[in-house]
């Protein structure tokens, strides 16, 4: 596990460089069903980019806070779609952030 963590922080130093040069932060985006493995993998990813000097930042995913009570129906998707865009866009204002690490996301 060692050797596997050690190549992957190799792999995310050759793209530090790239990082670098963003104009806006590189967004990544966690899609699938409801106890996948999603939150607890971004988890992972967010406290390896931290720990290699990428600034990173978790948006939660928003269909838990909704105050729309019909999951599944129109209006909670098209709340959960535009609090998720709203979030992705404040988000942009930060400039200090490289990564932005969307738990299920738009798409």
């Amino acid at each position: 596990m060692k050797r596997e963590m050690k190549a992957l922080e190799a792999r995310l130093g050759a793209l530090k460089p790239l990082i670098a040069q963003k104009r806006r932060p590189f967004f990544v985006e966690f899609a699938g069903t409801p106890k996948a493995g999603k939150t607890s993998t971004l988890s992972a990813i967010n406290r390896l980019f931290n720990r290699n000097g990428v600034n990173s930042f978790v948006y939660q995913e928003r269909a838990s806070v909704s105050p729309l009570s019909t999951k599944g129906s129109t209006n909670f998707n098209v709340w959960v779609t535009c609090a998720t865009l709203l979030g992705m866009l404040e988000s942009l204002e930060n400039e200090k952030l490289d990564v932005i690490i969307l738990d299920r996301g738009l798409f």
